[in-house]
């Protein structure tokens, strides 16, 4: 029997394609089926690796490119599988070093995106065009003018970056996001108001009105201009539309915190740790909330199973948050 036939090969080739139907738990069971077959399959742990990132399981894709890299520590996959998820931690500089190291053990231009959208994070636009613009991977076209349209908008070059947007678009029409960022940079400079008023308008307009990225800008135009409870509205329209999106969730309780109704961000604000555990913001707005109503055990509570379910870097949270209340508990 070939290797092409082996069970192990047949069982790659069909976690392969339910890791591309995101049938994750399916896909896990046959990776680790592969590797009770094949202990050294350096691809399956970068598999398994991948499915643990998509599931926001970190904890456990860290361990598996920790392991590969202890195996070999120039094997691009595994250097690559490390700085995504430090990128996603927000560990940008940790993150860069193993993405430049992956890219001088094999060039690649997803690679290169994923440096370039490094290099935004850390603010060195210069770099991140140079490295966007060396993708020449006709697939990735669509990817690689989202990121210089990145970078000329943090530049200040809005003609620049509008220009790419509108090319994104003629190549991709339906992309909605990119549809909402370029309206977002038309009424940059308008009174947010009347800006929230002209989306308002469009909103009612068959094939825009179930656009959740045009609630979301009209909701963030709202709030510029001070009217949250409509602000609010909008922001609860794009969650309906979009329940899986994690952004309108996360500005729905912002508002609702602003408003002072924090009862009611609280329950969002877990749901969306739950989806991003390690999002320092999110789990920033939770404890925040909590503790004004004073709700802190049940703060402890909650991120202590986070932690337990596989996210161990919270239990440094989980005792500062009884410390807090033992401090508070003294006369």
């Amino acid at each position: 029997m070939s290797r092409r036939d082996s069970p192990a090969q047949e069982r790659m080739e069909r976690a392969l394609q339910l890791k591309r139907d995101r049938r994750w738990a399916e896909a896990e069971t046959l990776l680790l089926e592969v590797l009770t077959l094949e202990p050294g399959n350096l691809f399956a742990r970068v598999l398994l690796g991948d499915i643990y990132l998509g599931q926001n399981r970190s904890q456990e894709a860290e361990k598996v490119a920790d392991e590969l890299l202890g195996i070999r520590p120039d094997y691009g996959a595994g250097l690559v599988l490390k700085g995504r998820i430090l990128f996603e931690r927000e560990e940008y500089q940790q993150a860069l070093s193993h993405l430049e190291a992956a890219l001088v053990a094999k060039e690649d231009d997803y690679l290169r995106l994923l440096l370039a959208r490094t290099y935004l994070k850390l603010e060195q636009y210069e770099r991140a065009r140079e490295v966007a613009e060396a993708v020449k991977t006709e697939g990735l076209k669509v990817k690689r003018l989202e990121v210089l349209a990145e970078v000329h908008r943090q530049q200040g070059q809005t003609e620049w970056a509008m220009a790419a947007y509108q090319e994104i678009l003629r190549l991709s029409p339906n992309n909605r996001f990119i549809r909402a960022q370029l309206l977002r940079l038309k009424t940059e400079r308008n009174d947010p108001a009347r800006a929230a008023s002209e989306l308002g308008r469009m909103t009612r307009v068959a094939g825009y009105a179930d656009d959740p990225y045009l609630h979301i800008l009209r909701g963030d135009k709202l709030r510029e201009s001070g009217q949250l409870s409509e602000a609010l509205t909008a922001y609860r329209q794009a969650r309906s539309l979009a329940p899986g999106n994690l952004k309108p969730l996360t500005l729905e309780a912002y508002t609702l915190t602003a408003l002072g109704r924090d009862d009611e961000a609280i329950p969002l604000l877990a749901q969306a740790l739950e989806k991003d555990p390690e999002d320092y913001h999110i789990r920033s707005a939770y404890i925040a909330a909590c503790g004004r109503r004073q709700r802190l055990a049940e703060a402890r509570d909650f991120l202590a199973g986070l932690a337990a379910s596989g996210h161990p870097k919270l239990w440094g949270m989980v005792k500062k948050l009884n410390k807090k209340m033992d401090e508070k508990e003294r006369p």
